[in-house]
Formats: C-alpha cells, structure tokens, sequence
C-alpha cells in the first residue's frame, strides 16, 4: 500500500514539474517541430537561414526586425501581429519604418502597423525595395494609423481574400516609384480613408478582380500616376476627394463587362489625364461607370477664359489651369475613349460641365449625360458655373451612338454641346421621350444655341428655332436638345352649348378615341354556369329512368330472396 501511496505522489509531483515547465516556457512560435518562447527568435532563425518556415504563431507577438531581406511566412492561427516604430531603425533617416526587401506574407493574420514616429517628415509604416513583395492572405485583417507604405519601382503588394485599410494617414497613403504593383483579388477589401496630404494612391498599377478598392476623403487626388484594371465583379468608388482620378502618359484604365467604378462628389473633378503620350479608357458593355454631383467647389467665373480646363467631370487631353503661368496644359488627340455600346455611363448631376473632350471619344447608347453645369431651374442662368458647353466641351472628336444627352446647361452657349471649329462632331438622333427640365415639353431634335443667338422656342414673341439634322458629321457647333414651335391645345366645344338636338341614346354614333398606347387584350375568364333542361330527349331524364328500373330491380330481387327464406 505504501509503495502505491509513493508513486502516486511522484506522478503528481512529476505532472505538476512539467506543467510549470511548459508554461514557464511560455511558447509563442513554432516552426515545423521547434518550438520557440518568443516570435523574434524564430524569425531571427529564418532571416539567419537556419530555417526556412513557415512560423506558426501560438500567441500574439510584436514584429519589431527592421529589415526583412529573406522570404518570410508568418501564419497566425487569427493572432495578432503588430507592427510599431522599428526600435533597429529609430533614426532621422529610416524614422523607423519596415523595410522588406525580400517577400513577407501574412497568412491569416490580425496586422496593425502603428509607426509613432514624430520627429521627421514623409514618414511611412513599410518601405519596399525593388524586390520587395508584401502579401495579406487567407482573411488577413490588416489595419494603417498614421502612415502608409512607400514601394519601390517594381515592388508588388497582394492582397488575397483579405481586408486592407489605411486611416487617418497625415501624408500619401500609398507611394511608388513609377511604378509598384498592387493585385487586390478573391474577394478582398481595400480601403483608404482621410489621407490629410496629399493623396491616396500614387505611381501603382492597381488590379482588383472580384475585390473591392475605396479610396475617399482625400484632401488631394484619390489616385494619381498609375493603371486602373477592374474585373471579375471589381467595384471601385474614388469619392468625396478634392480629385478622384489623374491618368499620367500611357496609363491606362479598364471596366470589364460585371465591373463597377464610381467617381462621385469630388470637390473639383471625377478624372483628369495628362502627359504626351496615348492614355486609354475602355468601359466594356455590361461595365458601370458613374461620375456625379462633382465639382461644387468651382465658381461661376472659373470658367470664364478656360472653357476647356479642368471645370469637368471627366477631362479628356486636358490637364489644367495654372493661375500663375496664366495657361491650359493641353495634349490634343492622345486619349483613346471608348464607353461601348452597353455600358452604363452615368454622368450627371454635376456641377461643372459633363466632359471636356480633346481625344478620340466614343460615346455609346447607354451613356447618360444630364443635368451638368450647376444650374437650378428659376436662377439666373448667369448663376451658372460653365460657360460653353454644358454637357460636353469638344476639342477633339466625338462620336455619338444614340448617346442620352439633354438638359444641360451653359451661361454663354452650347447648353449641351460645344464644339471648337477645329473639333469634330458625329451627332445621333435625339429621343421622344426626353423632356425639357424648363417646360416639360417633349424634345423633338438638335437646335442651334449660340453664343449670339440661344434657342428660345417657348417664348413667341421672341422665338428662335434653327434645327440641326441629326446623324451627320459637324466641326464648329453649338446645339441643345430642344423643341420646336408648341402648338396649343385646342378644347372642343362643349355639347351642352350646342343648339342642337342631341339624338337619342339609340341614334348616337360610337365614340371611337385615337392613342398611340397599345393595348394589350384582357383575357377572358371562363365560367362554367349550370343549366337545368327539360324533356324526354335530355341525357339528364334518360339517366333518371335507368336509375329507377335499376332500383325496382333490386327491390324485387330482395322480396324475392326473402320470401325464399320464409319458406
């Protein structure tokens, strides 16, 4: 017995030893079968080469390395990785920042960069060198306070299946160096959120499939100097921005047919493009585009002498205006446009004119250009912020395909379009049921709106209508959307003044009403309605008659059947 009470009591003394080993340990990383008390020493064994990983997270742990100049995995079971002011690079010149060198992949991670830093300027959380490559995988959630990432020309940042988001950045969020790559795909989320100077995304060529990248309230441009790829059910919105988008020479941007990019309440333009070399814009059919309610902070007399600056939307060829160099940066017939028939362009609603044009622009039978040019009906049209061409400024040439564009309007001339003696104008056909927003009349072609004469076709004492054909090619133009002469209605008399006898109810002739609707035949339900008939010759009497003999039948047949019993 006394043995049996021993060993018990060195188990129990054995387990207890090996339970205060183990947490004593304290492990917080694994790398195949090793494990490790602290992450940094495991990540000092793969960045020394003495393992290759992938390290495997049991806690959460603080990344604080420097620099990462070998391929690292880090996979985090959801644990937490957070990224501060890198005490090995605390200086004035790296203001300790992260500096991936290699690729560094964070696999179903928590990451939040948080570099403190408050001594020197352009500071960044991650800097990338050339062959740097960042990778949030696997639903990694990944937060930026304060300041962003900074890449290197060929650096490349993947995001997959992930969430991304940059806040409260006190400079660009993103920055590269013409240029850096960020893939955002399957079904991820990018956002970037109150960049206070000067932008959001700068010199990246951005790829999102099937993902979703925001970028807003950036007190400068959303995304400047890069390519603009969208795929897959992609849906990108730049809003609410001082710029949403500025192309640079030879970029390029793409909606395919399931994708979405909105451009909406930018304080001064949706996009501009700039540089001396071709940049492309292709909406595919199927494909959304949207710029709407930009522009507010614009004036009236912005636009006075630079009818093709930046007071657009949409600004094709055309960079800007330079208040000190008293000048426009023009780079007339680079930009290839191309809103495909299909494509949902919406662009209206804004508060500068629609588009200012100086490329090759397409514009298909679902694009939508109304309302533009920051006019309210009952203001003074002197209120109004654009001067020529309300809806489109045309420097360049512009093709029309049952293109909506109406109800536009300008303080000098061209309500809807304005074409330059040197532009060139394919114009469509204009639709019935378009209504002037001023009369609610039903707008019924092209008329001439010029800078000396503006249609006027609603008051008759000073009415000026001169129609423009559709479907022909012009170069200098001035048009709007409009009507012609208004013929009133004529009431017909009514009959009870009529001195005439009316004929009797059985002499009137039938009312007949001519109207365009068409009628669709109201299909007549069938009733079924008993009918009761009599005589010999009706199914119904023959059935009774069977019936009766058969129960005479049957009757005899039971006295019959009992009289055979009494017997």
């Amino acid at each position: 017995m006394k043995k049996w009470i021993k060993l018990s009591l060195c188990m129990m003394i054995g387990f207890f030893c090996f339970s205060f080993q183990v947490k004593a340990m304290n492990v917080e990383a694994r790398i195949q079968d090793q494990n490790y008390e602290t992450f940094q020493a495991a990540l000092e064994d793969v960045l020394k080469g003495n393992q290759k990983g992938p390290i495997y997270l049991m806690e959460d742990v603080i990344l604080d390395v420097g620099t990462i100049n070998k391929d690292v995995e880090i996979i985090g079971n959801n644990h937490q990785v957070t990224v501060p002011l890198q005490s090995q690079t605390n200086d004035s010149e790296s203001q300790g920042r992260l500096n991936v060198q290699a690729t560094l992949t964070f696999n179903q991670c928590r990451v939040h960069f948080d570099n403190t830093y408050q001594n020197g300027n352009n500071t960044w959380s991650v800097v990338m060198g050339s062959q740097g490559v960042l990778e949030f995988v696997n639903d990694s959630n990944v937060t930026f306070v304060g300041h962003g990432i900074y890449a290197s020309n060929g650096s490349t940042i993947n995001i997959d299946h992930s969430k991304v988001s940059l806040n409260q950045m006190t400079y660009t969020s993103m920055m590269a160096e013409s240029y850096g790559i960020l893939n955002i795909k399957n079904d991820s989320s990018y956002s970037i959120d109150h960049a206070i100077e000067p932008n959001g995304i700068t010199g990246f060529h951005v790829f999102v499939d099937h993902s979703s990248l925001s970028v807003e309230n950036c007190s400068n441009q959303a995304m400047v100097k890069g390519n603009l790829t969208i795929t897959n059910q992609g849906n990108v919105s730049f809003s609410k921005n001082d710029v949403g988008y500025n192309m640079y020479s030879d970029n390029n941007l793409y909606v395919d047919e399931t994708s979405t990019l909105k451009m909406n309440e930018n304080k001064n333009c949706a996009l501009l493009s700039q540089g001396r070399k071709k940049r492309t814009i292709t909406i595919k059919n199927g494909g959304i585009l949207e710029a709407r309610y930009n522009g507010i902070s614009y004036q009236a007399s912005d636009d006075e002498d630079k009818y093709y600056a930046q007071t657009s939307a949409l600004n094709f060829g055309v960079y800007g205006w330079y208040e000190n160099a008293q000048k426009i940066l023009l780079y007339p017939n680079l930009d290839d446009v191309i809103f495909e028939d299909g494509a949902k362009v919406n662009i209206s609603n804004n508060y500068t004119r629609g588009i200012s044009n100086y490329g090759n622009l397409y514009l298909g039978n679902q694009t939508v250009i109304t309302n533009n040019g920051g006019y309210q009906s009952g203001e003074s049209l002197q209120a109004c912020r654009i001067g020529k061409g309300g809806g489109i400024y045309n420097a360049g040439t512009v093709t029309f395909f049952h293109t909506t564009l109406y109800n536009n309007h300008a303080r000098l001339s061209g309500d809807d379009l304005y074409s330059e003696e040197g532009g060139t104008v394919q114009l469509s056909l204009t639709s019935n049921e378009w209504l002037l927003d001023d009369c609610q009349h039903v707008i019924d072609g092209w008329y001439d709106d010029g800078l000396q004469q503006r249609w006027n076709g609603d008051d008759k004492e000073h009415l000026y209508l001169s129609l423009i054909e559709g479907q022909k090619e012009y170069h200098f133009l001035e048009v709007k959307a409009a009507h012609g002469v208004i013929q009133e209605e004529i009431k017909e008399d009514d009959p009870k003044d009529d001195p005439k006898e009316e004929p009797k109810q059985d002499e009137k002739e039938p009312e007949i009403k001519k109207t365009d609707e068409k009628i669709t035949p109201v299909e007549t339900k069938k009733t079924t309605k008993k009918v009761v008939k009599t005589g010999d010759e009706s199914s119904g009497a023959l059935w009774l008659t069977f019936t009766g003999l058969s129960l005479l039948l049957i009757f005899l047949l039971v006295i019959k059947y009992a009289k055979r019993k009494r017997d």
